[in-house]
Order: structure tokens, then C-alpha cells, then sequence
């Protein structure tokens, strides 16, 4: 695996697992109520499915404005993808408005995120080209010290023999039921 298709993996992972555990953070928070076993189940397919959406469609040459805008929009379709899944199959409605707190309140998590997500891929870049480099090194074979050694291959029939008349390398049947 090359270091660019470990990037949008690393991206993509990140931005289903954030949007998954901040959705069921924010939910957990906003309600005295925990989501059922369905939401959550729902909330984690959401997640993988938004993941893996970003990692497959995550370029490889994008200059790193278009590459953030592009993390930011995945990260604010996450957290609302979420928000309204968990909504759905919890039967938590609010209204059709959100107060600004609360849009403020995911907007600056976004953003955060974004950051964290952008050192994170960049982290991953210098680790692989680094481990790159080291691995072959230290896995290289070392030379032969020495001649090559002849091995007798000779061959000599009462080895055979005696292999066949030997007691323990016989083949036997299954033992006798008597």
C-alpha cells in the first residue's frame, strides 16, 4: 500500500468514526434518554458508509484547499447525516430549527476536526515514507559467511533398509478392538 491510498483510508476512517461518536455524543447530551439498539445500529452503518464514501472518493493530487474544503463538507455531511438518522430512529424531534448554539457549537467542532484530521493524515504521510525506508533495511539478508557447504547426497540401500524394518516408522492400521 502506497502512502497516498493510506491517506484517504486514514481520512476516510476518521471521518466515519467522528461523525458516528460525535452524533451519539451530541444526542447523548442534548436527551435524558439513550438511543435504542436500532439507532445505534443505524448511526454505525451511517458511519462506515460515510467513511468508506470518502476514502474511495478522496483525490490524490488536490491542492490542500480544495482538499479541506472537501474534508470540512464530508465532516459537516457526517454530522448532519447523524444528527438526522439519530432523530429518525429515536423519535427525538426538536422542530425544523436548531439554535445558534448548537450550530455554533457543531461548526467550531467541525473545524476542529478538520485540523486534527489534516495533522493526522500528514503524521501518517511522514510515518509511512519513513517506515518506508527503514523496513527493507532491516529486513535486507545478510551475506553468506563462508563457502557453500556440499551435502552428501549419496545414495545407499541399507539406510532404506533399515528405515523399513525399523519398528517406529512402520504404518500400522487403526488399533485392534479386541
Amino acid at each position: 500500500m502506497n502512502s497516498a491510498s493510506g491517506v484517504t483510508r486514514v481520512r476516510g476512517a476518521s471521518v466515519g468514526a467522528v461523525s458516528g461518536s460525535f452524533s451519539l455524543a451530541a444526542h447523548a447530551a442534548a436527551s435524558s434518554e439513550a438511543p435504542s439498539e436500532g439507532a445505534i445500529t443505524l448511526l454505525l452503518a451511517m458511519s462506515a458508509g460515510l467513511g468508506a464514501l470518502v476514502a474511495t472518493r478522496s483525490k490524490r493530487h488536490r491542492s490542500l484547499r480544495d482538499s479541506s474544503t472537501a474534508l470540512v463538507g464530508a465532516l459537516v455531511l457526517g454530522q448532519a447525516l447523524g444528527h438526522l438518522t439519530l432523530s429518525v430512529a429515536s423519535d427525538h424531534h426538536h422542530g425544523p430549527s436548531l439554535p445558534p448554539t448548537m450550530l455554533g457549537a457543531h461548526a467550531a467542532a467541525v473545524l476542529a476536526i478538520a485540523v486534527v484530521i489534516r495533522y493526522a493524515e500528514q503524521g501518517y504521510r511522514v510515518a509511512a515514507n519513513t517506515l518506508a525506508r527503514i523496513v527493507p533495511r532491516l529486513v535486507a539478508p545478510g551475506p553468506i559467511a563462508g563457502p557453500a557447504r556440499r551435502f552428501d547426497t549419496d545414495y545407499r540401500d541399507d539406510i532404506i533398509a533399515r528405515l523399513l524394518v525399523a519398528p517406529t516408522l512402520r504404518t500400522r492400521a487403526p488399533p485392534a478392538l479386541a
